[in-house]
């Protein structure tokens, strides 16, 4: 979302590049939030595809390191002063409409808290709906015996939290 306001969020787009139309939706799903967000792609530099997104969609283009966590920790380096939260998504997470500014504000309402999570949206292959996770109050319960149900697509971090 364009604004004279700074992002105080940094969404890093971790991609293969093999995957236009998943990415073009990923970018479409940060872009349709209500609040700021700067975004920067960690993928193939060599990729004619990926380069016009990067240009059309006015968004960085890093090379790719070699793996998802050095992906991540390469766009990570891209966090200014403005951006107190950070997340990654892969090129097939979509976030679910107005979720940054949900977890933005429990964050803000709760500074304590490192981290807080949302809703997404996961699809199959073929871009097909399966679900939209809404674990909400019930995943910190579950989570010390069982699934996973942080949906980090849709979650934030502090950026004080993360350099540390």
């Amino acid at each position: 979302m364009d604004s004279p306001e700074p992002a105080r969020v940094l969404l890093i787009i971790a991609t293969l590049g093999q995957r236009p139309a998943f990415l073009a939706q990923t970018i479409d799903s940060i872009r349709a939030q209500s609040v700021p967000v700067d975004v920067v792609i960690v993928g193939p530099t060599g990729s004619s595809i990926l380069q016009e997104i990067s240009a059309t969609q006015k968004i960085p283009l890093l090379p790719d390191p070699g793996s998802l966590p050095e992906a991540i920790n390469l766009g990570a380096t891209q966090i200014q002063n403005h951006h107190e939260f950070v997340n990654w998504l892969n090129d097939d997470d979509l976030l679910e409409p107005d979720t940054l500014h949900k977890v933005m504000k429990t964050l803000d309402e709760n500074p304590k808290a490192t981290v807080a999570f949302g809703q997404c949206r996961y699809i199959d292959a073929k871009g097909k709906e399966l679900w939209v996770s809404k674990a909400g109050k019930l995943a910190p319960l579950i989570l010390p015996w069982g699934p996973d149900l942080v949906p980090q697509p849709g979650m934030l971090v502090r950026t004080s939290a993360w350099k540390q």
